[in-house]
């Protein structure tokens, strides 16, 4: 539900939180800040209806995220309504979604044609960021949230821009090894391989930034159809150096062209399969290009 944004402010949502009443988000936030939502209540069927949310953060890196927010409002991620700076901390009152992929994945998405347009919509939504010269570098089903429209059904949009960057910050950051980005279980095998990935950097046919988003990508696929990763061992929750590491050395030996093969067959879209095989090649190369490639030969 998108209000205009002139009807949304602090007041507003102060007014709105006492009728209608505050409500934890799905998933909740990290150190970088916390959020609230509000809803409307049927009367009929009792259930609350996102309405907006508010992110307040009072850390450096809270303050950068909402700063990146308010780049891709509203055609990336989600419509920001209005931002102040409240008892020293910063809110950003903005659209709030129904959940995310994650959730949307448990309730829906049980055929193989509403898989296939869910993966089509993302890719959608990723080649219009990539159009505009940035990668999100966290891609997982918690970082994309499903929004509801009467006109448009349910649509996605992008959060969590804390590692978000343009492609030519990112060569230079990573080679440099100062920048940290990307969930365990969506990282390509490069990641754990610095030299190579310098290597491949630094030769003629570097390949593109977007490699790190296309695989996350190819994973998502997969989550689409299964629900959950392919192995246990990749679905790690503590996210340290050490678990890196072993992150790092099943990844060297893993491929999910296996995974695919395990895949109940009759029951998956013929171009999700073919999408994962690409998407999720060893070598970065190997994968589409581009967002449009891949929308254009594969999701056609």
């Amino acid at each position: 539900m998108v209000l205009p944004e002139h009807l949304v402010t602090r007041e507003w949502y102060d007014v709105a939180k006492q009728r209608y009443g505050e409500f934890s988000p799905v998933v909740p936030l990290d150190r970088r800040g916390r959020v609230h939502r509000i809803g409307f209540l049927d009367a009929d069927t009792k259930t609350v209806t996102p309405a907006v949310a508010k992110y307040i953060s009072d850390t450096v890196e809270g303050r950068q995220e909402i700063k990146a927010a308010q780049r891709f409002s509203g055609w990336v991620g989600p419509e920001i309504y209005s931002l102040a700076e409240v008892d020293e901390n910063l809110e950003l009152i903005m659209e709030a979604g129904i959940g995310t992929l994650q959730h949307l994945r448990s309730r829906e998405l049980q055929t193989p044609d509403d898989q296939y347009a869910a993966a089509c919509s993302l890719a959608d939504l990723l080649a219009t960021l990539e159009e505009d010269g940035h990668g999100h570098f966290d891609l997982k089903p918690q970082n994309i949230l499903v929004c509801s429209d009467s006109d448009l059904g349910h649509h996605f949009k992008l959060v969590d821009f804390g590692r978000t960057m343009p492609y030519h910050r990112f060569r230079w950051y990573y080679l440099q090894r100062q920048f940290s980005i990307g969930t365990l279980g969506y990282l390509p095998p490069e990641h754990f391989d610095h030299e190579r990935y310098c290597a491949l950097a630094s030769s003629s046919a570097p390949p593109h930034p977007n490699s790190f988003d296309m695989y996350a990508f190819g994973i998502i696929a997969y989550y689409l159809i299964k629900g959950t990763l392919p192995r246990k061992e990749l679905s790690l929750d503590e996210d340290s150096f050490s678990a890196r590491k072993k992150h790092a050395e099943i990844m060297r030996n893993y491929t999910y062209r296996a995974a695919i093969l395990s895949l109940p067959m009759r029951s998956v879209h013929p171009k999700m399969a073919e999408l994962i095989y690409q998407c999720t090649a060893p070598h970065p190369a190997d994968r589409p290009r581009s967002f449009a490639e891949l929308r254009e030969n594969i999701l056609n």
